[in-house]
Order: structure tokens, then C-alpha cells, then sequence
């Protein structure tokens, strides 16, 4: 069953993106699929009685014991569900070793086939991981003596997109298993990027995509390891960089007191405006929700820029907190705008209102 249906879910991946095929496709793909298992010469032209009816056989024995592979429409066959069609493809990617690393290079970075290749991968480790790390070396990122035994070579502008190297770190985030070194390497470069904006990192969408990859990494060995590389850039005299390393902190779902203490700080007495509405951001994404961080931002709903308290008061809406009371200074404050007269109208610079 496993080779038919591995076949039959790799042609409708390739093919169908609705994931339906005619009764007729049907029967082509599974009759050459049921020749080869067995042997036999298949002619999609001239049929053998024989293979036709040994898949429609398969067909009802398929239907009616698993409900895997159904009619789903009048003389139009798929899979029940996307994720069985994805499980079963990623069981053809890696159907024959010799095979493997280039059915899935063949596919990376095409959206539809992300998640059998992640399967697959997977799958392999499962039983083999140093099988797994290999194949990942050479498969996503184009390196090592097989890579080159098969002619691969990164992706197109990979020193400016990074894709094959976005889609390994993603692989760490599911726990595919990579060598040692390997995995020392991906990491010293992500939080060099993350703290730094080094290399692609100084384009903003790489940036979004990179931290992107830091959630799915929340669990993982990879998180254990990055952990402390962002730990101790609290320490270090650049603001940003500080500010990068509560960020990814928090992403991780490890946000430090350390991290979070340098935002009260930044937000309180930051002379630039981005970094003191970045600081804002934060705290609302990774603040603790307790007192200490509620009073910070509170106090920022008095910053001199709108932007900056707007952030503040979205953040206090994420966690969610509020008070019967506020301090003194800040209710002092309010009452006063409150009473200005232009309190509520647009500014004519920015088109909004004047107040928070």
C-alpha cells in the first residue's frame, strides 16, 4: 500500500494542486506504479485487464479499510486530507537513498512542498540521524562531498536572500538532527545576525524572516544552545544590541530578568524615539505582566512622542492588565488632556489624533 500511495501522492503534489485526479490519471499512474512493483510491462495506451483490475482492487481495499484515498467528487479520486497527501510524498522523497537529495532540492523553497520535506527529513531521522544531518547538509544547504558528487550549489543570490539557510534553521526548529559542528555554525550565525544585522540581517524582511525561524526554534536543542549566546549580550555597552538579545530572548519563551530589565531602562531613558518605541514592543510581547512592568509602561504614556505612547498602551492591552487606580502623575496628566480643548482632534502632521 505504502509505495502505491507514496506514488500517487508525489504525481498529485507535483501535479494537481487541488488535489483531485480523474479516474482515468488514476488508474495511469497507480497501473505503472503496480507494473513496476510487480515486474510487468505497463502501456498506458493498451492496458493490461489484468493491472486494471488489481487497481481498482486496490482502490476499494484502500476506501474501505482506511479511508485514505476516496472519491471525493463524481470520478474524482484524492486524498482525504492535505496532511495525508503531504505524509505520503514525503514517504516518496526518501522511497530510494540514492534518490533522495535530489527529489527534495528539486522541490526546496517551493512553498507546497515545505512540509513533506520537512517530513521526510524527519522520517529519516527518526531511525537514522546521522543519515538525516548528511541529507540535510546536501539537500537544503548545498554543502559537503555529496553536494558536490551531485553538481548542487546554493541557491540563486543566496548571499543576499539566505533561503537555504532560513529553510536549515527551520529544520532545527522541527528537531531534525545535524552534526554537532553543524549545528554550532547555524546558531553562531543567527545570533551574530540577530544582534548585530550583519550580513543579509541589515535587509529588514531577512530580519522578519529570521526571527520568524527564532519561534519555531522555542523547545528545540537549537534553543538550548542559542540561549546563551543571547544571554550574555545584556552585557554588552550597545543599546541595540541589548535590546536584540531581550527580543530573542522572548521569541524563545526564555525572556531573561536581565532582558527585561534593560527595556524598563531603554523605554525610561533612551534618548532616541525608535529605540524607546522598540523597548515599548517588547515589553508588550515579552514583559512579565507584573507591577514593575505595568508602572514602566504606564510612565510611557507620557513620553513626548505619540508613537511611543500609543505602543505603551497597546502593550499594556496585550498583557492584558489594568488598574482601578494609576499613579498620581499620570492621572494628573490625563485630567489635563482630557479638558484641553483640542484634546481628540487630528494633527495636522500626522492625521491622527493629537492624544493617545
Amino acid at each position: 500500500m505504502t509505495p502505491l500511495l507514496s506514488t500517487r501522492a508525489y504525481w498529485l503534489h507535483v501535479n494537481k494542486p487541488t488535489g483531485l485526479a480523474t479516474e482515468c490519471e488514476v488508474c495511469e499512474v497507480l497501473g505503472e506504479a503496480w507494473a513496476h512493483l510487480n515486474e510487468e510491462h505497463w502501456n498506458a495506451d493498451d492496458p493490461n485487464p489484468k493491472i486494471t483490475e488489481e487497481i481498482r482492487k486496490f482502490l476499494v481495499a484502500v476506501h474501505e479499510h482506511t479511508g485514505l484515498f476516496v472519491e471525493r467528487a463524481p470520478k474524482r479520486y484524492g486524498f482525504m486530507h492535505l496532511k495525508f497527501e503531504e505524509y505520503y510524498a514525503a514517504r516518496y522523497l526518501i522511497a530510494r537513498q540514492r534518490l533522495s537529495a535530489r527529489r527534495i532540492r528539486q522541490h526546496l523553497h517551493q512553498p507546497r512542498w515545505e512540509e513533506p520535506i520537512l517530513l521526510a527529513l524527519g522520517f529519516v531521522g527518526l531511525e537514522y540521524p546521522a543519515d538525516a544531518s548528511t541529507l540535510a547538509e546536501t539537500a537544503i544547504l548545498a554543502r559537503g562531498d555529496e553536494a558536490r558528487k551531485l553538481g548542487f550549489t546554493p541557491s540563486p543570490y543566496e548571499d543576499l536572500l539566505g533561503q537555504d539557510y532560513l529553510f536549515a534553521l527551520r529544520c532545527l526548529g522541527d528537531s531534525i538532527p545535524v552534526r554537532p559542528s553543524l549545528l554550532n555554525q547555524l546558531l553562531e550565525r543567527m545570533s551574530d545576525e540577530l544582534l548585530h544585522h550583519t550580513g543579509s540581517a541589515r535587509f529588514e524582511r531577512y530580519r522578519q524572516a529570521l526571527l520568524e525561524r527564532l519561534a519555531y526554534l522555542e523547545g528545540s536543542a537549537g534553543a538550548s544552545l542559542l540561549f546563551p549566546r543571547l544571554v550574555s549580550a545584556p552585557h554588552d555597552a550597545r543599546t541595540g544590541v541589548r535590546m536584540q538579545a531581550a527580543w530573542g530572548l522572548g521569541q524563545l519563551g526564555q525572556a531573561s530578568p536581565e532582558g527585561v530589565d534593560e527595556l524598563y531602562e531603554a523605554l525610561q531613558k533612551a534618548s532616541s524615539t525608535t529605540i524607546r518605541l522598540e523597548a515599548a514592543r517588547l515589553l508588550g510581547q515579552i514583559g512579565r505582566g507584573d507591577s514593575a512592568t505595568v508602572d514602566v509602561l504606564l510612565s510611557g504614556l507620557l513620553d513626548e512622542d505619540d508613537e511611543v505612547r500609543s505602543a505603551c498602551a497597546q502593550a499594556l492591552a496585550r498583557l492584558g492588565k489594568r488598574r482601578t487606580t494609576m499613579p498620581p502623575l499620570i492621572e494628573e496628566h490625563l485630567v489635563q488632556a482630557i479638558q484641553d480643548p483640542q484634546f481628540g482632534k487630528p494633527d495636522r502632521v500626522r492625521g491622527r489624533p493629537a492624544y493617545d
